[in-house]
């Protein structure tokens, strides 16, 4: 299971949804405008603008454009990697987009020898892939700009759309979610909705794996149509303010209720995001009873006590209640003590056994103290650590890259990248999969780790080991500098 890692960024996201009521603009119409045609008598899909230089140093880019019936305008200021989304009226986008920009096209200005000159581009591009591009500064675009940005409240991370209640969770935020059936580079989401008919529809949505937490995504907007729920995500890059050797996977998530029937989601740029079921099995073992459940521990979270000679999950307890003691007290009782964040992850309602997990981790002597602290609670009967086994640890076979591979499978991007090497074996071949990141983001030095290893029998398994860890982009070869296709890899000899 591929765990939510909370991350620190310093991206802001402002906008308003398109199924709200805004205070300028009254009930907005939530049906799709019409694309705008300009006097060149095209039809503007996008309008891309940069601002820079003055004597602030100003770096400014904004985009104008139309996505699920929204109308949308992204700022970005590169120099405090800000980032924010707005969701405008018909009215607003039409006074941006009607402006006659054919005084403008293809002009340049004069600044020659002009100190703290402010440099501006604006690409307007229409619907059969052409553009036109001004670098003049464009007085009625960014009046119109400046006041829109200036009047947009951020979008709430709970509220209404007209009879649907909903809370976001962005992806600087703590939650659990299994994308174990994802691939490394999808963008994808499931739905969960537990068996109480109350509770909501649950949107667990995925972006991918980075390195070192210098990506975001956050929920730009929400809209509701037809008992179909439209999701907006932004997507971006900022400078981490703490850097970490863990992959991070960027999701999000969205409840809403009532329940709806169709969930679509796309980010800004229009790049549609894949809906997959998630895994019979997704925290663990569960039963056909939405009310038997439990958690497997991620393997680092398991610890090993030499002195009593057992390993156990550092970060989760045991509980078991009286039988008759209602769900809601135990819930109650996780939220008291100063021990963070606690959360029911397993259940066996018929008993009242439950498996919590805690947001930190804890030392055996403070998971005894965590335990005395509950059985404090009369409806508390036994308190235990998750002891995973009472023997050492198998320490894995393989610790490092050996010598002697005969094919090196490559994959990935950025700060993360997937590795595959293959041995000549007796019956076959061997393979070790490694991930690579770099040291700190934006490092030229990088630190590699062995994920796993096996043996398999055919180039094919080969290739389906390297589809699995993400590495079947290209292959290397011993002493051979040039990148081949997998293609090449199973035709040669």
């Amino acid at each position: 299971m591929k765990r939510i890692i909370t991350t620190i960024f310093a991206a802001t996201l402002l906008l308003t949804g398109c199924g709200q009521v805004d205070e300028k603009a009254g009930n907005r119409d939530q049906s799709t405008s019409s694309q705008i045609i300009n006097n060149n008598e095209k039809t503007i899909t996008r309008i891309m603008i940069s601002e820079t230089g003055g004597e602030d140093g100003r770096d400014n880019e904004w985009e104008i454009f139309q996505l699920n019936g929204c109308n949308t305008v992204i700022q970005k200021d590169n120099r405090f990697r800000k980032t924010a989304a707005y969701h405008i009226t018909d009215e607003e986008y039409h006074a941006l987009v009607d402006i006659d920009f054919s005084s403008y096209i293809g002009k340049t200005e004069d600044n020659e020898g002009i100190a703290d000159w402010v440099f501006y581009n604006t690409k307007i591009i229409y619907d059969d892939k052409t553009d036109d591009v001004t670098e003049v500064y464009i007085p009625e675009l960014f009046n119109e700009l400046y006041t829109i940005t200036s009047e947009y409240e951020p979008f709430p991370e709970s509220g209404n759309i007209g009879e649907y209640a909903y809370k976001t969770i962005n992806s600087g935020g703590y939650f659990e979610a299994d994308f174990s059936g994802a691939g490394k580079y999808d963008k994808c989401f499931y739905l969960e909705k537990d068996s109480h008919p109350d509770s909501p529809l649950e949107v667990y949505i995925y972006g991918g794996e980075y390195g070192h937490g210098g990506y975001f995504m956050n929920v730009a907007d929400l809209r509701i149509d037809n008992d179909t729920l439209f999701v907006t995500l932004y997507e971006g890059l900022y400078e981490a303010v703490e850097y970490t050797e863990e992959i991070m996977t960027t999701c999000c998530k969205v409840e809403i209720e009532p329940v709806v029937s169709n969930v679509i989601v796309k980010n800004t740029g229009g790049c549609d995001f894949k809906q997959i079921e998630k895994s019979p099995e997704p925290s663990g073992s569960t039963n056909s009873s939405s009310d038997i459940y439990f958690k497997e521990p991620e393997p680092e979270t398991i610890v090993y006590d030499e002195e009593h000679g057992l390993s156990y999950v550092k970060n989760q307890l045991l509980i078991s209640t009286s039988p008759d003691t209602d769900r809601s007290k135990v819930v109650d009782m996780l939220s008291t003590g100063d021990y963070g964040e606690v959360q029911i992850v397993g259940e066996i309602a018929l008993t009242g056994d439950y498996q919590v997990e805690f947001s930190d981790d804890h030392s055996l002597s403070e998971m005894q103290e965590i335990a005395d602290y509950y059985l404090v609670f009369p409806f508390v009967e036994n308190v235990t650590l998750n002891i995973v086994s009472e023997t050492a640890p198998a320490q894995s076979e393989i610790s490092e890259v050996e010598d002697g591979w005969i094919a090196k499978f490559n994959g990935g991007s950025g700060e993360i990248t997937y590795h595959t090497y293959f041995y000549e074996a007796e019956n076959g071949y061997k393979y070790i999969n490694t991930t690579s990141t770099t040291v700190s983001y934006g490092s030229p030095q990088w630190t590699e780790r062995v994920i796993d290893s096996g043996s398999v029998s055919t180039k094919e398994e080969i290739v389906q080991v390297a589809k699995d860890n993400g590495s079947k982009q290209y292959v290397l070869f011993p002493d051979d500098k040039e990148a081949y296709k997998i293609s090449d890899f199973l035709n040669m000899d």
